[in-house]
């Protein structure tokens, strides 16, 4: 009976040690060369070359054979299957034997992939630093071996555990020693060997350790710059791209890394990459800024390029907003300057280093420091010295204690307020500003304007005060939410009110409640209230009259003040009254009186008229001697009365037209008038009178007197009344004037003359009824002339005044509207 094995069991499994450099590397497993064959098939031939031998001898004999080679052919199968379990036993042990017994020193772990029991381990590296000699701390990888490595060793041993995946790796332990660890399966069994690596082996060892470390290294800066949004890159020796990062591909518009190295057009311009490129070659790094178009714009950047092995790697920075920032910054800083320079307020900036880093020109004129050695930045210290010996800081008797708590100022979290009074007088206002970077701002500002103001005010306040509390008048101030801000004792003491309660500020609702006992008319209080409350802006003053339930009368007067304040004045006006009321039930009892007067005036004179009608008649029959001749005797005495016959007509006539105009019933006949022509005829029908008197009249007319709307019978009689006035108060010899002239759109109508004079205790009275000035005159008339000229003139719209002339006498002047009165009340 033959078998396969014990030509198998001499040829050992093939276990190579790992080659090449790559770490955690997988060689190729060992085979098996046996090949179970079993002994039945050779004993089965056999038994067939038997059977055909016996077949010639007969068929018992052949049915025999089959029998018994059937049985002995399960025996065979049973025990060709115990040698086969036996040879892989032995092939197992041949082959841990093997790797156990190689050329290097080592350590064997060798565990069953069933997982039955404890791993077993062979051998030791006692000579190597950092290795284990326990099995507990030596199965503790972590606890001895350097992170480096250690995650892919783990990840290939379970791989290996799981799926029989062989590896070969190089680690590091803690101390630094370098191991190779491998890992293969063999039968039923995972063995893993650790060994030292010596020579040349170490020197891989650890060139391939560091490799993979600079690996990993390269690989995560590539990530980071790749993921930069600045553009970064890297060149070769010949200064040509190898690699750009997105943010470079992004910059020149390019879809892939590819394109953006061989197709796109460079970033920076070729001037910029010449000089890059000179300073490179030089082993030196550049920094530069560069204009470049990026996305289509043009942008401003910050370049540096340094050399590296094979090459060089720059990185650009887009600066364009920060640059814009910065020059934003410094316009600010200059505009700030500027504006500081024209503040009355000195500001003075020192920084952390306690040193003058900007002052304005207020400071350097409020402290008459030289500004050449304010721009050389002193310390704030020399400040202070060289201000207390010009006098110019607050007397202090402990200089350095007070020179300690300023400068405590630069270690502040808040801001410090103080007031110098200085030795000229002056009071500054100072404050201290820390800043987040270590220093402070000073500002100076001069109060002592404002300090007087305030004194003043204050002492203003209390004079005011005392004034409000010392009135008869009573005073309220009400603020805009209605209610009371102040009062004075006469208004509590006026109403009956309780001061304590006024204090408390009530509103307007509450006083106007307290006050009603004495005054309930409720129109005015409410309208007081309405004025109090109202937040309209154009409010306007008002005042009421009280007349209390006690005989109390007051005038109220409401003023807005500003920002929506209300002022109620109570004016006591009892006595005020009664004397008012007095004199206005005197005048009603004048003017009743006048009115009897002029009633009876009026009747008297009606009936004078005509007696006195007859009288002239009469008179008039006898001066032509109708019933005989007369003596001289006789016609003088005719003439006399036919004088005063004439003169008393002439009174009743202006008695009668100053009844009609007190009446308001006289009604002007209105046409266009020459007033030139009516001054001519009035001249001429004065004329004997005026020789009579010795008097000469001199007659102006402006050219442009033209033509007036007016009454031409009053406007005649106007004239007459004036010159007659003129003729009686002028001595013989004397002259008289009489003119027009335009005023504007009136026509002026004057008469001078050159008597005595007006008495400047009759000037307001000469043109009231029944005034005569007997002492300047020849003639003492009724006093009527030019109260009939001032009625007359007043009712065309005009105006009628008398004034002293330069040479003596006076000057009556009429103005009439030269469209009439119609005019004067369509302006009106």
């Amino acid at each position: 009976m033959r078998h396969s094995g014990p030509a198998k069991l001499t040829r050992s499994i093939a276990i190579s040690v790992a080659g090449g450099l790559g770490f955690c590397s997988a060689p190729a497993p060992a085979r098996s060369l046996f090949g179970t064959v079993p002994a039945s098939f050779q004993t089965l031939g056999a038994a067939d070359l038997l059977l055909s031998t016996a077949a010639i001898a007969g068929l018992g004999a052949a049915l025999i054979a089959v029998v018994a080679l059937v049985r002995n052919q399960r025996t065979a199968g049973l025990a060709i299957r115990k040698r086969e379990a036996r040879i892989g036993q032995l092939e197992k042990k041949l082959a841990e034997s093997d790797y156990v017994n190689g050329p290097f020193q080592a350590v064997h772990i060798v565990w069953s992939r069933q997982g039955n029991g404890s791993p077993r381990i062979y051998g030791a590296l006692v000579a190597v630093k950092g290795v284990p000699t326990t099995p507990e701390a030596l199965l503790d990888f972590r606890g001895w071996l350097q992170p480096a490595g250690l995650e892919a060793m783990e990840a290939a041993l379970e791989q290996l555990q799981n799926w029989g995946t062989p590896f070969s790796c190089f680690v590091r332990s803690k101390d630094g020693a370098s191991l190779e660890i491998e890992g293969r399966a063999q039968g039923g069994n995972v063995s893993v060997k650790i060994r030292d690596l010596a020579g040349r082996m170490r020197e891989l060892a650890e060139l391939t350790i560091e490799t993979e470390s600079l690996k990993k290294e390269a690989t995560s800066l590539r990530a980071v710059l790749d993921a930069a949004a600045a553009p970064a890159w890297i060149k070769d020796a010949d200064g040509n791209l190898s690699w750009v990062n997105k943010a470079y591909m992004d910059a020149v518009e390019a879809d892939t890394r590819s394109a953006a190295i061989k197709h796109a057009p460079g970033l920076l311009s070729k001037v910029d990459l010449d000089a890059i490129t000179k300073s490179v070659t030089a082993g030196e790094t550049e920094y530069r800024h560069a204009r470049a178009i990026m996305r289509g714009e043009r942008r401003t950047l910050e370049v540096v390029e340094t050399p590296a092995a094979g090459g060089s790697a720059g990185l650009a920075i887009d600066v364009t907003e920060t640059q814009a920032l910065r020059d934003e910054i410094k316009r600010l800083v200059k505009g700030h300057e500027r504006t500081l320079d024209q503040l009355e307020s000195a500001v003075a900036i020192f920084g952390a280093d306690r040193r003058l880093h900007y002052h304005n020109t207020a400071c350097a004129e409020l402290w008459e420091l030289d500004s050449e050695w304010l721009r050389s930045k002193p310390e704030i210290g020399d400040i202070f010295d060289r201000m207390r010996v010009a006098g110019l800081l607050p007397s202090e008797i402990d200089y350095h204690g007070w020179k300690k708590r300023q400068l405590e100022t630069f270690t502040a979290v808040e801001p410090v307020k103080d007031w110098w009074h200085m030795p000229d007088g002056r009071t500054l206002g100072v404050t201290v500003e820390p800043h987040d970077y270590g220093g402070v701002t000073w500002l100076f500002e001069d109060l002592t304007e404002k300090y007087n103001l305030e004194s003043s005010y204050k002492t203003l306040v209390s004079v005011q005060r005392e004034t409000l509390d010392h009135l008869r008048e009573g005073v309220a101030m009400f603020g805009s939410h209605g209610r009371l801000q102040l009062f004075n004792p006469a208004f509590a003491d006026m109403w009956e009110l309780d001061g304590t309660l006024l204090q408390g500020m009530p509103h307007i609702d509450q006083v106007a409640g307290w006050c009603e006992p004495q005054y309930d008319e409720p129109g005015v209080w409410d309208e007081i209230k309405a004025d109090i409350t109202a937040v309209d802006s154009s409010k306007m003053a008002r005042n009421w009259r009280m007349k209390r339930r006690d005989g109390l009368v007051l005038d109220v007067f409401y003023v807005p003040l500003p920002q929506g304040a209300s002022l109620l004045a109570f004016i006591d006006e009892t006595d005020s009254s009664r004397a008012e009321t007095a004199l206005r039930e005197r005048t009603e009892a004048l003017e009743a009186a006048d009115k009897l007067k002029t009633a009876f005036v009026s009747h008297v004179s009606y009936q004078l008229r005509e007696p006195l009608t007859s009288i002239i008649g009469f008179n008039e029959m006898l001066a032509a001697e109708t019933f005989g001749e007369l003596n001289d005797k006789q016609r003088e005495y005719i003439s006399d009365i036919g004088k005063a016959s004439a003169s008393l007509d002439n009174i009743i006539n202006d008695i009668l037209d100053l009844a009609t105009i007190d009446a308001g019933v006289m009604e002007l006949d209105l046409s266009e008038v020459d007033a030139a022509a009516e001054i001519q005829a009035v001249a001429e029908l004065m004329k004997t009178r005026l020789t009579n008197s010795g008097l000469t009249l001199e007659i102006d007319i402006a050219p442009d007197a033209g033509m007036i709307v007016a009454d031409e019978k009053r406007f005649r009689q106007v004239l007459f009344n004036l010159l007659t006035n003129a003729i009686d108060f002028s001595p013989a010899g004397g002259r008289i004037g009489m003119g027009l002239r335009r005023e504007g759109g009136d026509l002026a109508v004057w008469v001078s003359d050159q008597g005595y004079g007006i008495d400047p205790g009759l000037m307001d009275k000469v043109f009231d009824r029944f005034e005569s000035d007997s002492k300047n005159g020849e003639h003492r008339g009724a006093g009527l002339g030019l109260a009939i000229v001032k009625g007359f003139v007043e009712l065309h719209g005009g105006k009628a005044g008398l004034e002293a002339a330069d040479e003596g006498g006076t000057v009556v002047t009429c103005r009439f509207p030269l469209d009439g009165p119609s005019a004067v009340e369509a302006a009106e």
